[in-house]
């Protein structure tokens, strides 16, 4: 563990959780990477207790392309700014998530945020989050404020349901 890892303090997420996670990127940290991560709990261990989904341009520069991947340790993250909870996800929708995000679809103006934001819309469409009013244009600036505090953030969005 480096020492900027030992310094963080750790990450509280709630079991059954779906989150937008925003992370500075690397060489400039006032930029965000947006993704989705869906914590499931310390018992779902035969497929990792944690995924994220996005749209990555890693494989091929301004080409974004849908990707989900394991992660059960969130925190060594150390870029990241807000896990900001959008919903909770019951083990029986664990599945099926994935799926659903990977239909959302990719332009070629489309990046990890408007893909983001185009998620956002069909998991409220879907049931999964439950929006309130101006929804997604709310939970964008909710997202972005906390992420420019600088500090690692992990809050219950307002413009949600639970």
């Amino acid at each position: 563990m480096s020492d900027m890892e030992s310094q963080m303090p750790p990450l509280i997420l709630e079991c059954e959780s779906l989150y937008i996670t925003l992370n500075g990127l690397e060489n400039d940290e006032t930029r965000f990477h947006w993704r989705f991560y869906l914590w499931k709990d310390l018992a779902a261990k035969s497929d990792g207790i944690g995924k994220y989904f996005h749209a990555t341009d890693r494989n091929s520069p301004h080409k974004f392309s849908y990707e989900d991947t394991r992660n059960s340790d969130i925190q060594g993250a150390i870029r990241l700014r807000v896990a900001l909870k959008i919903a909770i996800v019951t083990p029986a929708h664990w599945d099926g998530l994935g799926e659903l995000l990977s239909r959302v679809p990719m332009h070629a103006s489309t990046t990890c945020r408007t893909w983001g934001l185009e998620a956002l819309k069909v998991l409220d469409e879907e049931g999964i989050a439950k929006l309130k009013n101006d929804g997604i244009k709310s939970i964008e600036r909710e997202c972005l404020k906390y992420a420019r505090i600088g500090e690692r953030i992990i809050e219950k969005s307002n413009h949600c349901k639970f």
